[in-house]
């Protein structure tokens, strides 16, 4: 997974609204999961990357469809 650790007092403030860091990020103590999309080719490079500490903030399908096509064009190159 990734994600990152808020800090101390954001941690406390979730605790006072009874949210559960722990149990929503499958056991890692006051974690928030990352939003990420990569496009890996073949031989294990990353090609794109996409990621936003904002969790409401995901890849732009449309960028992520041109990746591909760019990779497409490289493997028949």
């Amino acid at each position: 997974m990734l994600g990152t650790r808020p800090p101390p007092e954001l941690g406390a403030l979730y605790d006072t609204f009874g949210f559960d860091l722990r149990r929503v990020s499958g056991g890692h103590s006051r974690t928030l999961p990352l939003p990420a999309t990569y496009v890996i080719d073949r031989d294990r490079t990353i090609r794109w990357a996409f990621v936003d500490t904002d969790y409401t903030v995901r890849a732009e399908p449309a960028d992520f469809l041109a990746a591909l096509d760019t990779l497409g064009r490289r493997a028949r190159a």
